[in-house]
């Protein structure tokens, strides 16, 4: 009867050896992979609000491009739109804005040298109020409230 060999299976060193090496491999590819889901995240954030203040950017678009009639009983041709850009009001009801996000507009006018001169920022009204003088250039910012925790930030110019 042949008697058997007390060689067969893993020593306790070997056994610690393929541990520790596999501890060194795992310890070399999980920071990447841990720094890649991070990165991720931060992008989907990114992407978030930025997407946030594009819907934004496009409600403006459509309410400064509406061209239904102003006034019915005004016999002038000017739009809805024309008169709220023009005096840098929205539609609340119509417009949805988040309450995070801040909206700056600037007035731009060139002088006769072609620069142009911006008016201190001022904020989106309810209510329109003065008219921009004319030949000027409208920049609106969208942004959020704390820039630092969320940095996307949008521009846009109207003429």
């Amino acid at each position: 009867m042949p008697l058997v060999s007390s060689t067969s299976g893993f020593t306790l060193v070997e056994i610690l050896v393929s541990l520790l090496l596999f501890g060194v491999i795992i310890s070399a590819v999980l920071p990447p992979m841990i720094t890649h889901f991070g990165l991720s995240r931060a992008s989907e954030e990114t992407l978030t609000d930025s997407a946030t203040l594009q819907r934004v950017a496009e409600g403006l678009r459509r309410q400064w491009t509406d061209r239904t009639d102003a006034d019915p009983a005004d016999t002038s041709t000017e739009t809805a739109g024309q008169r709220r850009l023009r005096r840098a009001c929205v539609d609340t009801t119509a417009l949805d804005i988040p309450a995070d996000v801040t909206i700056t507009l600037v007035d731009l006018t060139p002088d006769t040298t072609g620069n142009f001169t911006a008016s201190g920022g001022y904020p989106l009204a309810a209510t329109c109020g003065t008219e921009r003088p004319a030949g000027t250039v409208r920049q609106v910012t969208l942004a959020f409230s704390d820039p630092a925790a969320r940095p996307a930030r949008l521009t846009l110019e109207f003429f």
